[in-house]
């Protein structure tokens, strides 16, 4: 047979069956397509979540992160009675719970835009204590000089230091202004620290006379003004406590589901 009958035949094979090959032609095509659009669609699902995965870490890492562990340094502090009462400022070292600020502070905006948006409950409960932590700032400071105004107090701090002195000569109080001294004082009462640095040159009277100055503290002119800033003191231990259990719940929950990493860095 010469080659241009078997050309004939094949073209006539194909006219023949031209339905047919078109279907399957067609049928290819179809299934060809089909992966191609799934293909597609998992590049876009992929490079979604990549996007999606590093947004979360973002916000784990600059705003859930920050504020949990804030929470739990400021957890202690509380759970302690310490604020760390600053008499010249008026202030305690008792932090609001706020994100981190290594970032810009638009993307901060929009990270906290989207913990607001995404967990709303836990957000009113972060503003609620920052609200509460300006009154209890407020309320140590209204304590700190109800006492350092209050004549007996001022009377008997100045006869502890002539007893101290007397009975330890070796170590007298020598400060010119000694109202600075028993200002510098009222933070150590506020939290009725219990021992002072040993390099701290009132650390022995401190010793002998703690219990009398803490005893002002439930003094019937003052002991109102205590029993707020304990009042308040307890309404933050709640507050802070609930946040932590959700904060961690979440950010859990985020770690598992978009596998971030995430930066541990305790607060100050």
């Amino acid at each position: 047979m010469s080659l241009v009958s078997e050309i004939s035949e094949v073209i006539m094979w194909l006219n023949n069956n031209s339905g047919a090959i078109q279907a399957i032609t067609t049928f290819i095509l179809v299934i060809v397509t089909s992966i191609y659009v799934k293909l597609t669609k998992e590049m876009v699902d992929e490079l979604k979540k990549e996007n999606k995965s590093r947004k979360i870490q973002d916000l784990v890492n600059c705003v859930i992160n920050p504020i949990k562990n804030s929470a739990k340094s400021n957890l202690e502090k509380l759970e302690k009675g310490q604020y760390h009462y600053h008499h010249k400022t008026g202030e305690i070292f008792i932090s609001k719970l706020e994100p981190s600020h290594s970032r810009s502070t638009a993307d901060l905006d929009t990270l906290n835009r989207a913990f607001e948006e995404d967990y709303s409950e836990i957000s009113e409960k972060i503003k609620k204590y920052n609200v509460l932590r300006d009154e209890l700032e407020k309320a140590v400071d209204d304590l700190a000089n109800s006492i350092l105004t209050s004549p007996e107090f001022k009377e008997r701090f100045f006869q502890m230091v002539d007893e101290y002195n007397k009975n330890v000569p070796d170590k007298k109080l020598t400060y010119t202004n000694l109202e600075r001294y028993f200002e510098s004082l009222i933070g150590e009462i506020i939290d009725k620290t219990e021992k002072l640095s040993d390099r701290d040159n009132s650390a022995q009277f401190w010793e002998i006379y703690k219990e009398q100055l803490f005893g002002f503290l439930e003094s019937e002119k003052i002991k109102e003004k205590t029993q707020k800033v304990e009042d308040i003191r307890f309404q933050l231990i709640d507050i802070l406590r609930i946040v932590i259990r959700k904060l961690e719940r979440v950010e859990y929950r985020l770690w598992r589901e978009y596998n971030i990493r995430i930066e541990r860095r305790e607060a100050v």
